[in-house]
């Protein structure tokens, strides 16, 4: 591609700073696309409430496919529309409004990229908040669940108790019948 556009170019004696230019914003469009995809991405999951974080990972695969296979066809899209741009700014522009044209597309790119930075490292925060939630539901839920069962387990340890003692206060009655029912015996 960079042979392509320099010999579409054709500029003397400035080539290398040309070629640097462009190989830079070649790069630029490639990893923004690709930070474009991550932020879509990182979108989705900030939409998604504490449920959805249970949600079964074969999804997350599946869309994250699909992402992949929409940045391909941005990046082709992306690709076509710089061979047009290419060749429209080669028909209407000297080669100094060329140079004062690409190095603005550079300096925006740079803003863009900049942006989307501070964008991906606000998605990460919020998806490190999103896990901390998580873990602490999570922990919350385990300890509502152990102090039911401790509850329930201490309710029927209660109820036993009270019905032991009742057995005991019956067993007591049926000596003190027995120990009168043999006294009589006795003295018959």
């Amino acid at each position: 591609l960079m042979k392509e556009d320099m010999n579409s170019f054709r500029i003397s004696g400035k080539e290398e700073l040309f070629r640097k230019n462009l190989l830079s914003l070649r790069k630029l469009y490639e990893h923004n696309s690709i930070l474009r995809a991550q932020i879509t991405l990182f979108n989705k999951f900030k939409l998604k409430n504490e449920n959805l974080i249970h949600a079964d990972f074969e999804q997350l695969e599946l869309k994250y496919k699909n992402l992949k296979t929409k940045e391909i066809n941005l990046e082709k899209k992306i690709e076509k529309l710089n061979r047009k741009i290419i060749k429209s700014t080669q028909k209407k522009l000297h080669y100094d409004e060329k140079s004062l044209y690409l190095e603005k597309l550079l300096n925006d790119k740079m803003e863009l990229l900049k942006e989307s930075n501070n964008k991906i490292k606000s998605k990460k925060i919020l998806l490190n908040d999103l896990k901390k939630k998580k873990d602490e539901s999570i922990k919350r839920n385990n300890e509502m669940e152990i102090n039911t069962i401790t509850k329930n387990v201490y309710e029927e340890f209660d109820e036993k108790k009270q019905y032991v003692k009742k057995l005991k206060i019956m067993l007591e009655d049926v000596k003190k019948k027995y120990e009168s029912l043999s006294k009589e015996d006795i003295k018959e």
